[in-house]
């Protein structure tokens, strides 16, 4: 009876092992620190995650676009006219690593807005100098290397046409009808007064946005596509000037690398300890 009870005492300190064990493993991963260290509400990309797009831009077409709008023509674009292919379009890789997130949203009281400043490395290759190209237009937005970038909270007013956005990669919580109508109301005015334009469409997608303007006097017909992954990152995205190709951008790889192995890890380890008990418990 004394030997049962002590054998009983031994069996319940090994459960309590496996859960110490067990618990040490999960809490001190790596993959789930980070995933509590996270915030939820919003961001749906995470720390470690790597992207990759493929950029095309139509030079000649941007040119004429410039010039239309008032544009600068510089030297630069004039010399990457020459380098595109049968297309007349000039292909570039977006590399895209994200270093760091921060756990809170900053508030800036001056335009009355809410985001997270978000460290990565962003690179262009080739490194062409495109920083001029308003590559989603009519959006204020340009491609050039850069640390840092900021993610709006998902409730910000006029999200398209705030002063810091950042349209690579936006908050899940987006609600799109919403971001239409704001961005029509705030665009068409700058139309209208510059170029005479009174008619733009701004149409919600499943999970972006449709614009669309048609030609004048001064301008061509226009036409931009964004579309958004469940994660808050640009899918795929396509412009028009005149109804030829402005530029167009996809997704081709994205994931998270740096966790993957540590996640791996833990499932080892435990599978080794379950293991482990096993055979003690066969041999007794």
């Amino acid at each position: 009876m004394i030997k049962k009870h002590i054998h009983q005492k031994n069996n319940l300190k090994k459960k309590k092992l496996i859960y110490i064990l067990i618990l040490n493993i999960i809490l001190f991963s790596p993959l789930i620190h980070s995933s509590l260290a996270q915030r939820s509400v919003g961001i749906g990309v995470k720390e470690g995650e790597k992207y990759e797009w493929t950029l095309k831009l139509n030079i000649s077409n941007y040119i004429e676009l410039l010039r239309n709008t008032g544009g600068t023509v510089s030297t630069e674009l004039m010399t990457l006219n020459l380098q595109g292919n049968s297309d007349g379009l000039i292909q570039l890789i977006v590399n895209f690593e994200i270093l760091d997130i921060p756990d809170e949203f900053f508030v800036d009281s001056f335009f009355d807005i809410t985001f997270t400043i978000v460290e990565a490395e962003f690179a262009l290759v080739p490194d062409y100098n495109i920083s001029q190209i308003p590559i989603f237009f009519p959006l204020n937005f340009s491609i050039k290397p850069s640390l840092n970038f900021s993610i709006l909270k998902g409730d910000t007013p006029n999200y398209f046409t705030a002063p810091i956005g950042f349209f690579l990669i936006v908050p899940t919580d987006l609600d799109w009808t919403v971001a239409a109508a704001q961005l029509k109301t705030e665009i068409l005015s700058p139309f209208r007064r510059n170029y005479g334009i009174t008619d733009m469409s701004v149409l919600p997608q499943s999970n972006g946005l449709r614009v669309t303007s048609p030609a004048d006097t001064t301008l061509l017909a226009t036409e931009l596509n964004l579309n958004y992954n469940t994660k808050g990152v640009l899918e795929t995205a396509s412009g028009k000037y005149g109804g030829a190709t402005l530029f167009s951008l996809e997704l081709e790889t994205e994931g998270t690398i740096a966790f993957e192995l540590p996640f791996f890890l833990s499932v080892f380890a435990i599978a080794i300890v379950v293991l482990i008990l096993r055979n003690r418990k066969k041999l007794h």
